[in-house]
């Protein structure tokens, strides 16, 4: 009895160290970069909503528009823009972060296409019933026109904006 005892107690330490080492949100989330960073092989620069953003980036820093609730309506309001709703503790928006700045470059003179971090910015996401991430909204004169729920392909997100080309 004394040893589950101890044990359990043991336990509640471990675990309330590794939880309170992280004193902020900010902490937090330097956190689950750096735990993602290490888990995959995809750059996670171009992604984030912070001015750190790696120079080594691939992708020219105008190419993707970081969107935030003051921002989003006035983004959206003229031509078709595709917003990538995402976190960066989210495993499959780090994934599909690589197609969507393909899409930007390749598209940048016919599309906008822009990043909202769901953490950082709550009203959007909500006022769009995102519930999942990643998702993907494609606007057209600031009206939903098509929206897609999960990791995609880049050949199906391209079959989808050109619908509305």
């Amino acid at each position: 009895m004394n040893r589950k005892i101890i044990y359990m107690l043991s336990l509640s330490l471990v675990f309330g160290l590794l939880f309170t080492s992280c004193n902020n949100e900010s902490d937090k989330r330097e956190a689950a970069k750096e735990y993602l960073r290490k888990q995959t092989n995809y750059p996670t620069s171009g992604h984030s909503s912070s001015p750190e953003n790696d120079e080594n980036s691939e992708v020219p820093a105008d190419v993707i528009l970081i969107i935030t609730d003051k921002s989003f309506d006035k983004t959206i309001n003229k031509g078709i823009t595709l917003v990538d709703f995402w976190a960066t503790w989210c495993r499959p928006c780090l994934i599909q972060a690589p197609i969507i700045e393909q899409i930007a470059v390749e598209m940048k003179d016919q599309i906008k296409v822009g990043k909202m971090d769901v953490d950082n910015n709550r009203a959007t996401p909500q006022r769009f019933n995102v519930m999942n991430i990643p998702t993907l909204i494609l606007f057209k004169d600031g009206v939903v026109v098509e929206r897609i729920v999960g990791l995609t392909d880049k050949n199906t997100l391209l079959d989808y904006i050109n619908k509305h080309i």
